[in-house]
């Protein structure tokens, strides 16, 4: 129940997994209450990651209401569409990485699988991607480097085990090569 509950919710997930040690990509979040009183320290915040950011409702999935947004005109439009699906709203720092995911099952000793590669049909993995065109593509084995292959599994394991997951999970990762590394940016239960 923990484990669901958290991964429904992308704030808490990320403060969970921060709680952790995990490494995640910069966010923050907004609040319908925010929005509505109090737009300018909001705004303030969200341009500290700087644009472009992702605009998440913080408890949906299926990347149904997340837009991209480049500029603050497209930032405005993306919070009220996501306003229009949960009250809490997550930016992300748009990462300029891989996408790559890991399942993973068990218990107490997770196992887990050889990571998978998800390239978009479009500038990024959205609802229409997903479930509409069927443009993107998805490789597995990711052709990553034996040491990176290594790195993402660990960390899965240790995501599931610190989420207090158990049966199933996928563990989704960006991966910059020349940057940051691995950053970790969400769970999904099952």
């Amino acid at each position: 129940v923990t484990a669901s509950a958290v991964g429904m919710d992308k704030h808490f997930m990320k403060v969970a997994f921060q709680a952790a040690g995990l490494a995640v990509g910069p966010y923050t979040t907004v609040t319908a209450r925010d929005w509505a009183h109090g737009r300018e320290a909001a705004v303030a915040r969200i341009q500290e990651l700087g644009l472009p950011v992702f605009v998440k409702p913080a408890n949906l999935g299926s990347s149904v209401g997340i837009t991209k947004a480049h500029d603050e005109a497209e930032l405005d439009t993306a919070i009220n569409v996501a306003l229009r699906y949960d009250n809490v709203v997550i930016l992300e720092e748009a990462v300029t990485g891989r996408e790559v995911e890991v399942a993973v099952l068990g218990d107490t000793a997770p196992e887990t699988s050889v990571p998978g590669e998800i390239e978009p049909g479009s500038e990024f993995y959205d609802y229409e991607d997903k479930y509409v065109t069927g443009a993107a593509k998805l490789v597995i084995p990711a052709p990553l480097s034996d040491e990176a292959t290594a790195q993402v599994r660990e960390l899965a394991a240790k995501t599931f085990t610190a989420m207090r997951c158990t049966g199933m999970a996928r563990v989704d990762f960006f991966y910059e090569e020349s940057g940051r590394g691995w950053l970790l940016n969400e769970v999904n239960t099952i």
